[in-house]
Formats: structure tokens, C-alpha cells, sequence
């Protein structure tokens, strides 16, 4: 019978526990972007539900803890970096364990290159049009929308402008990805940086919005819009909030909340936000005390998600009133939106018509920054060790898992840097990312692979099983508690993809075949030719892969 060094390619990984139980809390809320709430304020109920109450949507989140317990059972039960990869592939089978894994890896990565571009067009972009509204500075304006996503070859911008672009988000994940390489301990660090400074952000975005109230937000928005400066800028198309309104109605705002919507854009978009934070599980082979630490982050950051949303979305709809948000949505949807703010209104945009403090309103944009900075590592930080997991198990080639001597796997680092960047380039200059529009219904798709896994553990792989934590033994009655967290894993993960689908038949939008296509093509399809690949190549060199997958990977 083959011996541990025979079945593996090494003793050890190579990866090192430096994650505190504290660090991995922080990773796992950090991580998903904490102030995305900013733009899901308006793409939530349009994207998904029209009038969509987001505070009420906030609610929804509590769907997802099962998921959060059943990763946090796994985890306790394979302390060992890899995720659902390692779950799936020794429960249920490699190939798909690899299609699971494939989704979130490849998924994250992408959100990577996008998101970066979210920085520089909300954030910092952002950053220089709130100073050109505060100001009446027509060339701060111009910059802004420069930066901004009016200005992407996709949404009709120029060539300029795209490689402009191009630049600022190449420097930003070479310095992500630099960080990244210098290990777990400076990763983390940077996550705490990045948490304080998005707290403060929110903090200020809720200030100003507690001491302005509807009704100084409207008047705000006249004087602003009225300005002859600002006019002549051409940026803005209205010059009273009255016109503005009178056109949303016409356009065919209904005017009121939709218990549908609300359940769609909670579903779909508020636990969207919440993606990635199971990513400590990938990393578990660099946690400290891990029965403890993931219970704390995988549970702890779902609390946290919950309590800084309902802050920022509460507060959104008292400084501006819930009518503004449910009529912004529409208007984003008819057209009207950037005819009305110069840019998409979101809860950066809206910071110059709740307060005239400049130090304010730049936090707000400033807080923005910073977590999507942090969100930007974050998402890669966990693929980049479920890719180091699939070499470890020879399903990418062998030097695909080199470590140095801090422990980083800086090869997995390098390649992920370089998907990363290739995203970034895709969404700047291309439509081509329409291909991964579905990637949160492949996602879920995934998970509930993840859910069947949980379900058949017990009974499937009762050696692991028997062998792991008694907290991972527990039952109800006589049935493992891990099962029936898998049963509920897989349950809601089936109701969330059919909700990602059915806003385009229940409101009549459709779906693009090409669109929905290309997705089930790459994240469906090639997890199991990658796997199926390496399986055949490594059998015919002798490497016995089979029984990799009959144990747990050495720490």
C-alpha cells in the first residue's frame, strides 16, 4: 500500500498557522466589500426588484448562516486549506469537487479585476466629482467622470480614457498582489487597515444623513442643480428635483415598495455582498486554533454584514427618504439617472447633497476606497490557496504549489495576479464580461454541490466522519447535524438560483442565451476537462491520484 509520501508530492504543505482567530473574522467580513451596500442601493432593486425595500432585504441574510455552519463543520472536520474543493472531492468525487471549487475560485478572481475598477470609477472617481459638486469646480467634474463608469469602452467611452484606466488598476494589483505575496500575517494586516478606515466612511456617510433628513436633501439638490456653473458643465439635465420627478413617474415609477423585489434584490444582491466570506476555508491550513476561529469568522462576519447594512441602507432612506432610492432605481432602469446626477446616484454620489463638510463627503468616498481596496486582496487571497490545493493533489502541475520561506505560495500569487489583471483589462475594454453575467447562479450552483456533500458525509465518508471533532458528531435525534445544515445548504442554494433567473421572465426581461451560455461553458465545462486532463496525464506517469482523494491532505 502507498505511504503518505508516495500518495503526496510532500510531507507538509509548506503553508504556516499566522491567522489569529481575530484576523480571520476581519478576512471573512472585510473580504465580500463591506461598503458594496453603497451601490447595491440602487442596482438591487433594479438589477433584480424594483421596488425593493433594502433594509427589509438586510433580512435575507439570515438565509445564509446554515451555509456559513455547514462550511464551518467541514472545516473543523479538513483543518486544511482548499475549501469545498477539499470537502467535495474526498466526499462526493475530485471532478467535482473541482467544479465546485472552480466556480468560487474563478468567480472571486474575476470580482478581483472588476472590482478594482469599481474603486477607481465610484470610489475614486467619486473622490473628485463630490469635490466638483461641493466646489462648483467644472474640472474636478471632468476628472470625475474621467474616472467614472460613464467613461469604460463598454458604456461608450474612449480609448483615453479606457487606458487611463488601464494604468491606475494595473499599479493597484500589482500592490495587491505585492502584499499578497508577502504573506498570510501582512494580508491580514492590510484587511484590519482597510475595515477601519470603510468604518469610518459609513460613519460619516451616517452622520451626514441623520442631520440632513428629506427635506434639506431636496433643497440641497436644487440649489446644486440650479448653479449656472454647473449647468454649463452639461453634466446635468435637470435643474429642480420636481422636473426630475415628474419624468420618473412618467417613465412608469409606481411609487411604492414590492414585497417581490424585496425578496429578489435581498436574495440576489444583499447576500451577493456576503460572497467570499467562506474564503477562510480556503485558507483554513493557515489558521490558528481553527474549530474556534472559524466558527467566530464564518458566524461572526454574517452578524457583522448585517449590522453595517441596516446602518447604511436605514440611514440611506432617513437623510434622503426611501421614496428617493425606490425612484433612483427606476430611473437608472428608464435612463434617467445620469441625465439627473452627471453619474450613477448611489450613496457616494448622494454625500454632497446631505452635508457641505468636504472633510465629510470625502470620507464617505474615501471609506469606499479602502474596502473595496481590502475586498480586491480579499478575493483573491482564498482562490489563490484552493488553486495551491488543486496542485497539491496533482491537478495542476506540481510547481503550481511552491512555497518560500514566509510560507506565501507565491506562484499561485503570481497566477492569480495575472487572471486578476486580465479581468480588469476585459471590463475596461470589452463587453466580453456579459459572458459571466450568470457567475452568481453558477456560484450557487456550486453550493449546492457543497449542500449534497454535507447531506451523504456522515454515511459517504464515515472514516473522516468518525474521526473528526465532536462537534462536527453532533446530532438531532439520530441524524448528524452536519447533514441537515448540508440539506439546507442545498435547498437554498437551489432557491437562489432560480431567483437570479426569475426576475427575467416574472418582469419580462429574458435572458441572453449568449450570455448565459458563455458562463455554463466556462465554469461548467471546464472543471471537468481540466480535471479529467490531469487525471489521465498523471496515470500515465505513474502518480497514484486516486488515493489522494481517499485521505485528507497533510498539514
Amino acid at each position: 500500500m502507498a505511504t503518505e509520501k508516495e500518495v503526496f508530492i510532500r510531507k507538509a504543505s509548506g503553508l504556516t498557522r499566522v491567522i489569529s482567530a481575530w484576523d480571520a473574522l476581519i478576512y471573512a467580513f472585510c473580504n465580500p466589500g463591506i461598503l458594496y451596500c453603497m451601490l447595491y442601493i440602487t442596482w438591487g432593486p433594479w438589477g433584480v426588484g424594483p421596488g425593493a425595500d433594502m433594509p427589509f432585504a438586510v433580512v435575507t441574510v439570515f438565509m445564509l448562516l446554515p451555509i456559513q455552519a455547514l462550511y464551518w463543520l467541514f472545516s473543523v472536520s479538513m483543518p486544511r486549506s482548499g475549501g469545498e474543493y477539499l470537502y467535495v472531492s474526498r466526499i462526493i468525487s475530485p471532478a467535482f469537487g473541482l467544479f465546485a471549487s472552480w466556480t468560487l475560485t474563478i468567480v472571486g478572481i474575476s470580482w478581483t479585476g472588476q472590482c478594482t475598477t469599481w474603486m477607481i470609477n465610484y470610489g475614486i472617481g467619486g473622490m473628485f466629482w463630490n469635490g466638483g459638486v461641493l466646489s462648483r469646480d467644472p474640472n474636478l467634474l471632468n476628472i470625475g467622470y474621467l474616472l467614472g463608469d460613464t467613461s469604460l469602452i463598454q458604456y461608450g467611452g474612449t480609448p483615453e480614457t479606457a487606458a487611463i484606466i488601464s494604468v491606475i488598476a494595473t499599479v493597484s494589483l500589482a500592490s495587491t498582489f505585492y502584499i499578497m505575496y508577502r504573506g498570510a500575517k501582512a494580508s491580514m494586516r492590510l484587511q484590519w487597515v482597510c475595515t477601519t478606515i470603510a468604518t469610518i466612511g459609513l460613519l460619516c456617510f451616517v452622520a451626514i444623513a441623520w442631520t440632513a433628513g428629506e427635506t434639506t436633501f431636496i433643497n440641497n439638490i436644487n440649489t446644486i442643480w440650479s448653479d449656472p456653473t454647473l449647468q454649463s458643465t452639461g453634466y446635468f439635465a435637470y435643474t429642480s428635483y420636481g422636473a426630475y420627478r415628474t419624468d420618473v413617474i412618467a417613465a412608469g415609477y409606481p411609487g411604492y415598495p414590492s414585497v417581490i423585489g424585496t425578496i429578489f434584490a435581498g436574495t440576489a444582491y444583499v447576500n451577493l455582498n456576503t460572497l467570499g466570506s467562506t474564503y477562510t476555508t480556503s485558507a483554513a491550513g493557515e489558521i490558528k486554533g481553527v474549530t474556534f476561529a472559524q466558527g467566530l469568522a464564518l458566524i461572526g462576519s454574517i452578524i457583522m454584514f448585517m449590522g453595517y447594512w441596516e446602518l447604511f441602507y436605514g440611514s440611506a432612506y432617513v437623510g434622503t427618504g426611501s421614496d428617493f432610492w425606490w425612484g433612483v432605481a427606476w430611473a437608472e432602469y428608464a435612463g434617467l439617472d445620469y441625465a439627473a446626477f452627471g453619474t450613477m446616484a448611489n450613496g457616494i454620489i448622494v454625500a454632497p447633497y446631505l452635508s457641505s463638510n468636504p472633510f465629510l463627503v470625502w470620507m464617505v468616498a474615501f471609506g469606499f476606497v479602502a474596502a473595496t481596496y481590502g475586498s480586491v486582496l480579499g478575493m483573491s487571497f482564498g482562490p489563490v490557496r484552493n488553486m495551491f490545493a488543486w496542485s497539491f493533489d496533482g491537478v495542476l502541475p506540481n510547481w503550481w504549489n511552491k512555497v518560500d520561506r514566509r510560507g506565501s505560495p507565491w506562484v499561485s500569487v503570481l497566477a492569480g495576479a495575472i487572471i486578476a489583471w486580465a479581468f480588469a483589462m476585459i471590463y475596461t475594454w470589452t463587453s466580453l464580461l456579459a459572458l459571466i453575467l450568470w457567475t452568481i447562479t453558477v456560484w450557487f450552483i456550486g453550493w449546492v454541490i457543497v449542500g449534497i456533500a454535507g447531506m451523504i458525509f456522515p454515511y459517504r465518508r464515515k472514516d473522516i466522519f468518525e474521526k473528526s471533532p465532536e462537534l462536527v458528531k453532533k446530532k438531532i435525534g439520530s441524524v448528524p447535524v452536519v447533514s441537515i445544515l448540508g440539506a439546507l445548504t442545498t435547498g437554498i442554494s437551489a432557491f437562489t438560483v432560480w431567483v437570479t433567473l426569475a426576475p427575467s421572465f416574472v418582469y419580462g426581461w429574458g435572458i441572453d442565451p449568449l450570455s448565459l451560455g458563455g458562463t455554463v461553458l466556462f465554469l461548467v465545462v471546464c472543471p471537468f476537462v481540466l480535471y479529467y486532463a490531469a487525471y489521465f496525464y498523471r496515470k500515465s506517469k505513474g502518480v497514484p491520484m486516486d488515493l489522494r482523494f481517499k485521505e485528507i491532505p497533510p498539514d
